[in-house]
């Protein structure tokens, strides 16, 4: 991201015939049409003026902008992440200068277990690669979960796992992208109970 957009200011001058200021009116104007074309709908198209995105070419300290005598101000902005500060993350400040990370999610998924084992597909899930790999054992079964390459940029992770019936997890692992937990098979067998997990990281 490094665009440049030449800007005349004084223009059109008063006391200035117009054809003198023209280039510069001319130039003033294809950078408005080209600065609005960055991250929203241009001139000239339907839904103008709409964002498209929104892109960042750095990192920015939080500054609240004028609430207008509203007393709610906030700012969203990025900035670098905990667990690897050589990428950025997304965060929103509210007036109370409490700053909230709106890229902490990194994966989700539900699914329904198996009595035996094998591949099981999630019912939703964001940010998991494959199948989610069952292992009855005695007297656990075991869980693999792979995340897309680069989900998560350090294994320093938050976790959470809800397991339905009253069947919780007992323990898991995160090592390079791969979450794995496990659940008395019992448990697991005699009700096939759903799992949800939950993914943190900033």
């Amino acid at each position: 991201m490094s665009n440049n957009f030449p800007f005349n200011t004084g223009v059109p001058a008063t006391d200035n015939n117009p054809s003198i200021d023209q280039p510069d009116m001319l130039e003033n104007t294809g950078s408005e049409n080209s600065i609005w074309a960055v991250d929203h709908i241009s001139y000239n198209s339907n839904n103008g003026g709409s964002h498209l995105q929104t892109g960042f070419p750095d990192y920015r300290s939080p500054v609240l902008p004028s609430d207008g005598g509203a007393n709610h101000p906030s700012v969203a902005y990025p900035a670098a992440g905990v667990a690897d500060n050589t990428n950025a993350q997304y965060y929103f400040q509210n007036a109370l200068a409490r700053a909230f990370p709106l890229s902490a999610i990194r994966s989700f998924g539900s699914f329904v277990s198996s009595s035996t084992s094998g591949n099981i597909t999630p019912s939703i899930q964001y940010n998991v690669n494959g199948s989610i790999v069952q292992t009855v054992g005695s007297p656990n079964t075991s869980f693999q979960i792979t995340l897309n390459s680069n989900t998560t940029t350090t294994n320093n992770v938050a976790v959470f796992i809800f397991g339905s019936f009253s069947v919780q997890a007992l323990g898991y692992t995160f090592v390079s992208n791969i979450l794995t937990f496990t659940a008395l098979s019992s448990s697991v067998i005699s009700v096939t109970p759903t799992f949800n997990f939950l993914v943190l990281q900033i």
